[in-house]
């Protein structure tokens, strides 16, 4: 019912409450299935890098989509770095798929 009356946003908010329950869903799953222990630190500091570039997008939205969304991109991506969810090695591999990619190259 909210996406109807509340549009993008409704719609925006109906994939985070979902995505939520899926996330909820499957922990439990996976808890009672595998005797390992998780730590919830890597997802608590992905959420504060990701509301940190939302409140970019925010604070920046009278400004263009692109100078936003290159500020919301810098801000997560630091934050991903500063936190160390994302190493250099995994900035390099996914900067060598871009390439290969953008050069007509193929994996195997």
């Amino acid at each position: 019912w909210g996406i109807p009356r509340w549009g993008a946003v409704g719609a925006a908010v109906a994939t985070l409450v979902s995505e939520l329950a899926v996330f909820a869903v499957a922990t439990v799953l996976i808890r009672r299935e595998l005797p390992v222990v998780f730590s919830f630190k890597p997802v608590l500091l992905g959420i504060t890098a990701a509301a940190a570039g939302g409140a970019v997008l925010w604070a920046l939205r009278g400004s263009g989509p692109v100078l936003t969304t290159i500020g919301a991109l810098i801000v997560y991506g630091g934050l991903l770095v500063l936190f160390r969810l994302v190493t250099v090695q995994d900035i390099a591999l996914v900067r060598g798929w871009v390439r290969e990619t953008a050069w007509g190259g193929t994996r195997g």
